[in-house]
């Protein structure tokens, strides 16, 4: 299946509906294994970008002290970012389901994937332009995030089918509230596990 890049770039954020329907159809040519090679990979692409940016614009000494180690270290961070990645995969899909969604795991790791590269690629761009323009950054760095919710609503909604945003919202939202009760119940645990050590 012959894929242009640049043009799938372009509808992603344009037409997120056409982009996310793309790359479902790329998915039935690849094997799950790829796809897992190739989440991680964004993961770890991702997690490589935010390093290189910490060196290019080093913190503070005040907000390095109160930045978490994961941030500081690559090695770290990527382990942290492709943990998270998967965990939102696994989340998003069971979370849909629950919503009447059909994605199986292979939908859900194209479209994550997907929408990882891109970020990994709007980041760089914005690295770029915060040294050349550094107010502007920001204010695009902030629009970027909120159209990037937009754009993962639509792949949400595309790999679900859904046909309807809102219910893609409901499962951002419900996967919200599954990952703050998961995070609970680990804090719990580590917090009883701690106290039957002492």
């Amino acid at each position: 299946m012959k894929i242009d890049i640049q043009d799938l770039v372009k509808r992603t954020f344009l037409s997120p509906n056409s982009a996310a329907a793309t790359v479902l159809a790329i998915r039935r040519s690849v094997t799950i294994e790829v796809l897992w090679m190739a989440v991680i990979l964004a993961a770890v692409l991702n997690a490589l970008v935010i390093s290189v940016n910490m060196r290019i614009f080093p913190p503070s000494p005040e907000s390095a002290e109160m930045m978490p180690p994961v941030l500081l270290s690559p090695g770290l961070l990527a382990v942290f970012v492709v943990g998270g990645l998967l965990i939102s995969v696994f989340v998003f899909l069971w979370a849909g389901r629950v919503l009447g969604g059909k994605a199986d795991l292979g939908d859900m790791l194209a479209a994550m994937t997907w929408i990882e590269m891109v970020q990994v690629g709007l980041q760089v761009a914005l690295s770029i332009l915060a040294v050349v323009l550094p107010g502007l950054a920001q204010l695009a760095g902030f629009v970027a995030s909120i159209w990037m919710l937009f754009i993962l609503v639509a792949f949400i909604d595309k790999a679900h089918g859904f046909g309807s945003p809102m219910r893609a919202v409901g499962v951002m939202i419900l996967s919200f509230f599954l990952l703050l009760m998961g995070l609970m119940f680990f804090l719990l645990l580590i917090g009883a596990t701690a106290e039957g050590g002492i």
